[in-house]
């Protein structure tokens, strides 16, 4: 079926202004796009990245977890600062890394290690972060020179042993004894 002449006529005025229409940048009309694409992709990895406190580990947990359960009187504190072993992020980043030297009245579990023996514990807790980003916070407490502790060990580093994080060290009696 033909149409008459007379029905595409209203149409040629239309057809020349879109014709004639001057066009847009594709590249400044796909900007706000792309930018909301990029802030995406940067935030979805980043929040997959993101760290934070360790949550307490129950005592049945701890039990399992640890190489060694050891039980004594702490005989020396000694703390250094030092670059984070734990922290890797761009920014400053110090821990302060604790040797506890403790005399081992009791041994829980494991075997290398008898009552009467000296051994070192080592611990940390941030000292500098710098920005300030959430994280592991080391281990919470630390004890202090002649205070009784129980600690839950993972393994042996060298010549010292390292606490479970965060709560693998029990002091038994609160006030140190002098």
């Amino acid at each position: 079926m033909i149409r008459p002449r007379s029905c595409w006529v209203w149409m040629i005025p239309i057809w020349r202004r879109v014709r004639n229409k001057p066009r847009r940048n594709s590249a400044a009309t796909s900007m706000p796009c792309r930018f909301l694409t990029i802030t995406v992709l940067i935030l979805s990895v980043l929040g997959g990245l993101a760290t934070a406190a360790v949550a307490p580990t129950s005592p049945e947990e701890l039990r399992t977890k640890a190489t060694h359960i050891l039980s004594g009187k702490v005989l020396e504190v000694k703390s250094r600062i030092e670059k984070s072993q734990v922290e890797r992020a761009f920014g400053l980043h110090r821990d302060r890394v604790f040797a506890l030297t403790l005399q081992v009245a009791e041994v829980s579990k494991g075997k290398g290690v008898k009552p009467g023996e000296k051994v070192i514990v080592t611990a940390w807790q941030p000292a500098t972060r710098i920005p300030p980003i959430p994280g592991p916070q080391g281990h919470s407490p630390i004890p202090e020179k002649g205070q009784v502790m129980t600690v839950h060990v993972v393994s042996r580093k060298g010549a010292s042993f390292a606490a479970i994080m965060p709560n693998g060290i029990r002091i038994e009696n609160p006030i140190p004894a002098g």
